[in-house]
């Protein structure tokens, strides 16, 4: 991706404030995905649309909650 691109898609990474989407804080425009319901990146040269399969909430080995989320997904377009 260029380099403004690059910099833009850090910027999803933050915890933006509520009611603003990563879109509209990292400035990026939106564009329709084929087979899933979220859009995507529109500069971006390539998407890889998936969907969820599994959502896992990993414990430390005390047994206690991380807080963490992991999601693993399948690949559909």
């Amino acid at each position: 991706v260029s380099r403004d691109l690059a910099e833009k898609m850090v910027r999803t990474a933050v915890d933006a404030p509520r009611g603003v989407t990563e879109f509209d804080y990292a400035d990026l425009a939106m564009a329709p995905s084929r087979l899933v319901a979220p859009p995507r990146v529109a500069a971006a040269p390539a998407a890889l649309e998936c969907r969820v399969t599994e959502i896992m909430r990993p414990k430390a080995l005390d047994g206690t909650p991380t807080g963490a989320i992991v999601v693993a997904g399948e690949v559909v377009g």
